[in-house]
């Protein structure tokens, strides 16, 4: 895959951002300057691959990453990922800019007793959890920030975490901030394992984008 252009400018204003709210985040760097190429891993490059190929160059990315303790304190960093994402929605409502977010959608990895992770029956409620959130997030919100956060120990799905930070983007930290402009047209395209990880395919597209698209006047 060719190279990508990031918004450095961007990441460090998100970055100074954040902080001065008291969240704990920080920046990475490729080298001490920030000027080493850095190669894009496969949970990069699969959501790059869903744009047109011919426009992936125009645009400019902002690449988020978690801290390592996902892997075992994902179901605890739930709070602190909706405030953040709340955060980072009320940043992005200030830039002059139109903005897309890409979140993985990887769901359970324990679909398959021959899989690295072995099964598990929460495998399949929590995608079908999962599933359910994404019809209508700020409606569903139990079905992720309860059910399926009570099976991801057990579920193991690499995207829990990203999808609670979304949650926080698209809803809010109460679930339903009236100064978030309110979802429209939210739809799963799919929910489905054909080895041992499950992957959901979704979009969610606010109400005040749907309308400038029928007046035609998008800015």
């Amino acid at each position: 895959m060719p190279p990508i252009n990031l918004a450095e400018d961007l990441s460090l204003d998100l970055t100074i951002a954040l902080i001065s709210s008291k969240f704990n985040v920080s920046g990475i760097a490729s080298s001490a300057d920030g000027t080493q190429d850095v190669p894009l891993e496969w949970g990069e490059v699969i959501p790059l691959l869903l744009l047109p190929k011919d426009r992936r160059h125009l645009y400019p990315y902002l690449i988020w990453s978690h801290p390592l303790r996902r892997y075992t304190e994902s179901p605890k960093m739930v709070p602190e990922l909706v405030a953040t994402g709340a955060a980072i929605r009320e940043w992005m409502e200030q830039i002059n800019l139109r903005i897309g977010v890409i979140i993985s959608g990887d769901m359970s990895h324990t679909h398959q007793t021959s899989g690295p992770y072995g099964y598990s029956n929460a495998s399949g409620p929590f995608d079908a959890a999962v599933g359910h959130w994404a019809q209508n997030p700020c409606q569903h919100e139990s079905s992720l920030m309860k059910k399926a956060r009570s099976l991801q120990d057990h579920a193991m799905s690499c995207g829990f975490t990203g999808l609670v930070l979304l949650h926080g983007m698209l809803c809010g930290s109460d679930g339903s901030s009236p100064k978030f402009d309110p979802l429209s047209v939210d739809q799963v395209y799919v929910n489905l394992n054909a080895t041992y990880y499950g992957m959901l395919a979704a979009t969610f597209i606010s109400s005040h984008v749907v309308k400038s698209l029928d007046s035609g006047k998008l800015d």
